[in-house]
């Protein structure tokens, strides 16, 4: 358990192949997670990162991780670069929740497996081109991308990737979303 501390950055190996029920490092003044931060990194239950201070997240921060809960919200985040997570199963969450994410650059998300991916409750005005990457991406129950201030999205947001679910609500959406739905549940 690391969380309440005086960290302030994640540097690139810091995780590598640690393999534990729980990571707590929530409420400390985590402000930046290098590449590769977390690499190979396996958790049976949560992997916490709330109400820290972070702003920036490298390309391949995390890179394989499985997890059941991976808990990023409450903190400072206003951009996901490229591959900010690389083949990473959650199992249950992926909260991006309540943070000031205002733009996500294309495939953010790479080979990413959850049930749900939340990421409402930002400020996000642009996704630069599909959100996923790779062959294997899933949400198989829901993308909250409700209470942002979208305006429009890209016609390949979805592509590469299984959505369950996808809400929109109270957002600026001037026009209904023409983005191919392969293997598209619900919206």
């Amino acid at each position: 358990m690391l969380s309440s501390n005086a960290i302030t950055s994640i540097e690139p190996h810091a995780f590598v192949g640690v393999s534990a029920d729980n990571i707590q490092l929530g409420s400390n003044q985590i402000e930046v997670i290098e590449s590769e931060a977390f690499q190979d990194v396996t958790v049976t239950h949560t992997f916490d990162l709330t109400s820290n201070q972070l702003k920036t997240l490298k390309a391949r921060s995390f890179l394989h991780v499985s997890c059941s809960n991976l808990l990023m919200s409450g903190m400072k985040l206003s951009s996901l670069p490229s591959q900010a997570f690389s083949d990473v199963s959650v199992t249950e969450s992926l909260r991006l929740n309540n943070n000031a994410i205002k733009s996500i650059k294309a495939e953010a998300f790479f080979s990413v497996r959850t049930k749900y991916l939340h990421l409402q409750d930002n400020q996000m005005e642009v996704v630069e081109g599909k959100l996923f990457g790779g062959t294997s991406s899933s949400v198989s129950e829901a993308l909250y991308l409700s209470n942002n201030h979208l305006t429009c999205l890209p016609s390949d947001l979805l592509d590469d990737a299984t959505i369950g679910q996808v809400t929109l609500d109270y957002n600026s959406l001037d026009v209904y979303p023409k983005f191919h739905i392969p293997n598209f549940g619900k919206m």
